[in-house]
């Protein structure tokens, strides 16, 4: 029985490969602005506090607005928090004497299912990071608008 072939399967994995570190690039990116606007959140809801204007014109706008920037940092915070990724193909798994065996065609082929497998999986928590990041994002600008008012109506 001759062996089945995969005359693109190379060319696929190439590709798969490429979505794969496209895909780790999205997540790394995402950590970034998440990390970033959580670190901005922190500086603002620590300004508001130690402010002399602030906390001699207390009001309810400010406490609403540095309420809903610290439901920000919360937010971010979940939207950092380390999550299980895939990376496949797991290279302990591929260095079996099964797999060494193989034609170059078919290890290229599971490989290249594999990686689909985990661009499939990994999507999914990007999804759930892109959007605790515009909640996130939305919480702390309504936050600081809130703010802004609550402060300008107290000069």
């Amino acid at each position: 029985m001759a062996a089945v072939t995969y005359p693109s399967a190379e060319a696929i994995a190439g590709l798969a490969r490429e979505a794969q570190q496209q895909q780790l690039q999205s997540l790394d990116s995402l950590d970034t602005k998440a990390a970033t606007l959580l670190g901005l959140a922190g500086v603002v809801l620590g300004l508001i506090f130690t402010s002399p204007l602030a906390t001699k014109h207390w009001s309810a706008s400010l406490t609403v607005g540095a309420g809903t920037i610290a439901a920000a940092i919360v937010v971010l915070g979940v939207a950092i928090l380390p999550r299980n990724y895939k990376f496949n193909p797991n290279i302990t798994t591929l260095a079996t004497p099964n797999y060494m065996q193989q034609n170059a065609d078919q290890t290229y082929y599971i490989t290249t299912a594999s990686i689909l497998e985990a661009l499939l999986f990994n999507a999914d928590r990007i999804k759930l990071k892109a959007r605790l990041l515009r909640i996130g994002t939305a919480l702390a600008v309504i936050g600081l608008v809130v703010v802004t008012i609550g402060l300008i109506r107290a000069t």
